[in-house]
Formats: C-alpha cells, sequence, structure tokens
C-alpha cells in the first residue's frame, strides 16, 4: 500500500508540473484523458483511493479506448490537459508537430500486446500469416508490434494485409470472422468470446 501512494504521489507530481498548477490555483479543474487500460491502472487508483483530493487537486478523467485516442484528444483538444499514451503514437505524431512532452513513465510491459489468431482459419504458425487479414490500430503500439512480429518470424509483412480498426472493434472483427487474426492489447482481448474463437501467437 505504502509503495502504491508513493507511485500515486509521483504521478500527482507530475500532473502539477505539466500543467504549471501553481498552489492558488489548486481548485482548476486538471482533465485527464485516459486509456481504459489495465496499464493505467494507476490512475483510476488514484481517483477511487482519494489521492488528488488529498492533493487538492481537481480532477476529472476522461475516458478513450486506447491510448493513441487520449493523445489524438489532448492534441486537438485544449480542454484536455494530460494523457496517458503509450510511445508508439507519441513517436508517430513527433514527425508533425513537436508541442509536447513526456513527463513521466509509470508501467512497463512485456506482454501486453498479442497476435490472435482464429483457430478455424488454418494458422498453426506464423508463416500462415501470409496471405491473410490481420486487423490493427494503424498508429498504435498494435501496429508497431505486429510489424516487429512478422520480421522476427520471416514473414514478408507485404503479404499480410492489415485492416485498420478501432481498438474496441477488433475483437469483435476476430469473433465474426471479419479478419483471420488480430494485434492489439489488454484489455480488448479479455472478453470471453474471442478466447473461445482465437489461439494467442504472442
Amino acid at each position: 500500500m505504502k509503495a502504491t501512494k508513493i507511485l500515486m504521489m509521483l504521478f500527482i507530481a507530475a500532473i502539477l508540473f505539466a500543467t504549471n498548477v501553481s498552489p492558488q490555483e489548486m481548485t482548476k479543474e486538471i482533465i485527464i484523458g485516459c486509456e481504459t487500460s489495465l496499464l493505467t491502472a494507476p490512475v483510476w487508483v488514484a481517483e477511487n483511493k482519494g489521492y488528488f483530493q488529498e492533493e487538492g487537486l481537481n480532477v476529472k478523467i476522461k475516458e478513450f479506448d486506447s491510448g493513441k485516442a487520449s493523445f489524438a484528444a489532448m492534441l486537438n483538444n485544449k480542454d484536455i490537459d494530460i494523457c496517458t499514451v503509450a510511445q508508439t503514437p507519441i513517436m508517430f505524431h513527433s514527425f508533425n508537430r513537436n508541442d509536447f512532452v513526456i513527463i513521466a513513465t509509470m508501467v512497463y510491459s512485456d506482454n501486453d500486446v498479442k497476435v490472435l489468431v482464429r483457430q478455424d482459419k488454418r494458422i498453426i504458425n506464423p508463416l500462415d500469416l501470409t496471405g491473410k487479414e490481420v486487423g490493427i490500430t494503424k498508429g498504435s503500439t498494435g501496429q508497431f508490434f505486429l510489424d516487429l512480429f512478422l520480421i522476427y518470424k520471416g514473414v514478408i509483412s507485404s503479404k499480410v494485409e492489415t485492416i485498420d480498426l478501432k481498438p474496441s472493434e477488433l475483437a469483435q472483427a476476430l469473433v465474426d470472422g471479419r479478419v483471420d487474426a488480430i494485434c492489439t492489447w489488454e484489455p480488448h482481448l479479455l472478453k470471453e468470446a474471442i478466447r473461445r474463437e482465437s489461439t494467442y501467437f504472442a
């Protein structure tokens, strides 16, 4: 519990730094764009435990189905002061603009993103993805992971067709058979229906 509280205090300090909130402005509403993901749990824990309020902060959380979406909303909507996002969307946006900064890293995972395939598509090993349709969210960590996965497994990426879908749409697209496989992250992979229909590759 103590470690969690320390992590929250560091996160709150980062918010104060990023939003330039002075002690006199502590009642000003701070809006956080936050992905509804397991990796952003510290934000939800801080809200649930009242840590923001304890520090005199008036925080409002806006939910998004991906860090990419929360980041884009922050860049295009001045109402959002800070957001949670992975490195890949930051990298893609950095080619076009530089009016944002990374203020903190709060989590690391080496098994959050996965490639799932339908069991009825005769995809036994990664090479069987050749000629198949794979659902991804372009500009996200899912796209980056799939590219690396295909290279590592010796699959020619140009022979794999990618279908751009919102993160919240990927699981249902796989269940419905609109794509042969998907590459995305938790919690979009936790649904019972997708577990019945699919097999994990990574």
